[in-house]
């Protein structure tokens, strides 16, 4: 990628000039070379499945309007496992673990104001690093009904902090990593059939992220609690219409810096078909 903006601002005299402080210049070049072997094996009822992958990437971020380069080489080894176990059609039990990379993209490595307005843009960040999540993941399903349990953490989160000058008023959000956050999830899924035409899908979600955060000249660690409720409903009525009412609502959540209040959304869809179910 490649990358060449010219700011002019207007000046006293009405006059648009060159803006060098604006303007930028940033090329950023990624070699990946990846593999993975795996091996899979079924006895019966029970199948297991286990495997690892090598990424080794070379990378290189030429900032010229500052004149830095930042040049990167690393080798990460990922693997993963999983096993699973059906006693019968409508009991299955299952179990994963497994480790991902995440590499910062362009806009977030670009040392260049991205503007939201006059005093407040976002900086990216040439020196961050790719954050590593490795997680554990445990699943229980009873015919359509769907039970599932998550634990992880994640290492050198990449994140944007603010930072806020009140003389000037601007407010600018740099990126960094984060040193790691815990999280934990636990997931519900089960449909209902109240009537033949009345079907109902549910989900229930308890959320659990714990951020370990230095900002400033001060360190945040908090745990956040929040739950998710979703609840989808379709009617299937004559004369070939459908009605879909969705809705949601999620607890108050947040991060070690900011709160997020309660939210909901309701959706009503009508759907109706023509020409044997070819038309809607």
């Amino acid at each position: 990628t490649h990358n060449n903006i010219r700011y002019d601002t207007l000046s006293v005299n009405n006059q648009f000039v060159f803006d060098p402080t604006r303007s930028n210049i940033f090329s950023y070049r990624e070699n990946i070379i990846a593999g993975y072997i795996a091996y899979r094996q079924k006895i019966g009822k029970f199948q297991m499945n286990a495997g690892v992958r090598f990424e080794s990437t070379q990378s290189i971020s030429d900032a010229v309007t500052i004149d830095s380069v930042v040049s990167r080489n690393y080798l990460k080894w990922l693997p993963s496992f999983g096993a699973n176990y059906s006693s019968n059609q409508s009991n299955e039990w299952s179990i994963s673990y497994s480790r991902k990379i995440t590499r910062p993209v362009f806009s977030q490595l670009n040392p260049f104001r991205s503007y939201f307005s006059p005093l407040n843009y976002w900086i990216g960040n040439p020196y961050l690093l790719p954050s590593l999540t490795s997680q554990i993941k445990a699943t229980y399903r009873y015919k359509n009904w769907i039970t599932s349990f998550t634990l992880g953490k994640e290492s050198d989160v990449m994140t944007r902090y603010p930072v806020y000058n009140p003389e000037t008023n601007v407010l600018q959000y740099l990126g960094t990593n984060l040193p790691y956050r815990k999280f934990a999830s636990l997931e519900i899924n089960f449909p209902l059939k109240i009537m033949k035409w009345w079907n109902v899908s549910s989900q229930l979600a308890g959320y659990y992220n714990y951020e370990f955060r230095p900002y400033l000249e001060e360190v945040f660690a908090l745990a956040v609690y929040n739950y998710e409720i979703r609840l989808n409903q379709v009617f299937t009525l004559p004369e070939g219409y459908t009605i879909n009412l969705f809705a949601s609502y999620e607890s108050k959540t947040g991060n070690s810096l900011y709160i997020i209040k309660p939210r909901y959304a309701v959706d009503l869809s009508v759907q109706k078909f023509w020409l044997d179910n070819k038309l809607n």
